[in-house]
């Protein structure tokens, strides 16, 4: 609560995020995921670096790459999509939709890769960006993934704790 109110604070203070064509952003994301399927219970973490360009007023192309790490392991994968905001003013709420795509899987150590089916994801999001300066805003939101392994049974998948950064520059 104390940081929603903090968050708020900084947005009266903060002003507009620029969102013209032609403006670039730079970010990332942390989400924390737990997954429970036949009786156990795992959480990983996923750690994704983005970036994105404006093509419009509010109209962004961004792409990625998302890094899951659980217990010794790390996945990798790219996505590309887009984000159209319906606002740049204060708060700033998106909505958006990505296309993603993931293989394998390493080990502690550099030798220790284990190819794992490949896995189509498509991601519906939606959030909001809290500016904390003129160019820097706060991203909290939500995702519904529908992934589709390679010669298996797809799955649904909606993110927990969904926290990350923009940087407009």
């Amino acid at each position: 609560m104390l940081l929603m109110e903090l968050a708020l604070a900084g947005t009266a203070l903060a002003g507009d995020l620029p969102m013209n064509q032609g403006t670039i952003e730079l970010g990332g994301r942390a989400t924390a995921n737990i997954v429970m399927s036949g009786g156990n219970t795992d959480l990983y973490l996923d750690l994704s670096p983005q970036i994105g360009y404006f093509v419009g007023r509010r109209i962004e192309l961004l792409g990625g790459v998302s890094m899951l790490v659980n217990d010794n392991d790390l996945d990798v994968g790219f996505y590309g999509g887009v984000d159209v905001f319906l606002r740049a003013n204060h708060l700033s709420p998106y909505l958006g939709g990505t296309l993603g795509y993931a293989t394998g899987a390493f080990g502690p150590t550099p030798w220790a890769y284990a190819v794992g089916a490949d896995v189509v994801t498509l991601s519906g999001r939606g959030g909001l960006v809290l500016p904390v300066s003129n160019s820097v805003g706060v991203d909290l939101g939500a995702r519904l993934n529908v992934n589709i392994p390679d010669g298996g049974n797809s799955w649904v998948h909606l993110p927990l704790g969904y926290l990350g950064i923009r940087a407009f520059l």
